[in-house]
């Protein structure tokens, strides 16, 4: 194989795997390219799934002006050792927070009896009241919440 060829194989090559990686340096330089609409993003815990392991992330969107709500999404980071990096290996939108449009205020992880929680505190837009839910992240695509009671 020609000298020049195989220069240019390996760049493409590079550039096409290392993108990524090019990419999540310039992300952690110069955030200006992340989504300005996530408004709180909690992270912590293991879990474990035969060989493949990682942690578990809570992610809060915002959207709208005057009438917004949020979008909740559960994501399991998978760790790769070997590469030294991290990958959303699994993510999940988290559809039971729109009742009683609910809006998130904050999220905080705890570690509790061995459980990865978070406690996902929430405004209730329909009579500006507080209050709190708790979801557990299991294994991967596997949680459990507990909203508060839905308001009559």
């Amino acid at each position: 194989m020609p000298r020049k060829f195989r220069s240019g194989v390996l760049l493409l090559a590079t550039l096409i795997f290392g993108g990524t990686s090019l990419a999540s340096e310039k992300v952690a330089r110069d955030p200006s390219d992340l989504d300005p609409y996530i408004r709180v993003v909690a992270a912590g815990g293991l879990w474990k799934q035969g060989e493949l392991y990682g942690s578990c992330r809570v992610v809060v969107r915002k959207q709208g002006w005057e009438h917004s709500r949020s979008y909740v999404y559960l994501q399991w980071l998978l760790h790769d050792d070997e590469s030294q990096a991290l990958s959303v290996f699994k993510s999940k939108e988290l559809t039971e927070f729109e009742a009683d449009w609910f809006i998130v205020q904050n999220v905080t992880y705890a570690l509790e009896s061995g459980k990865n929680r978070f406690v996902v505190n929430l405004r209730r837009r329909l009579d500006d009241s507080q209050v709190a839910a708790l979801l557990e992240c299991n294994e991967p695509g596997q949680y459990e919440l507990k909203l508060p009671e839905k308001k009559r």
